[in-house]
């Protein structure tokens, strides 16, 4: 059990840090802002699981169907586009 837990809260920690990442700024923000940010963060983690936990199995499963085709597109378009700054970056060296 205390395994679980230690897991839940590397992964909730993990998943703050990359939003937060994604909403930084180049400028300094105050700390309060930065706690805003955060608790904002944890609020929509926890409406997200709280909805989550709401559903039934075959809504979970239609879900679950869906993030892993949203997923296979988006894994493509990553990859074009990484092969794409890979080549940009080889001409302009070259």
């Amino acid at each position: 059990m205390s395994l679980s837990l230690v897991s839940a809260i590397t992964h909730w920690h993990v998943g703050l840090m990359l939003f937060q990442s994604v909403f930084s700024t180049a400028r300094k923000t105050s700390v309060r802002t930065k706690r805003w940010k955060e608790w904002g963060i944890l609020g929509m983690f926890s409406a997200v699981t709280i909805y989550l936990m709401r559903l039934n199995q075959d809504e979970l499963n239609t879900l679950g169907e869906l993030f892993l085709q949203v997923r296979w597109y988006l894994e493509m378009f990553v990859l074009v586009l990484l092969f794409y700054c890979y080549r940009k970056e080889k001409r302009r060296t070259a």
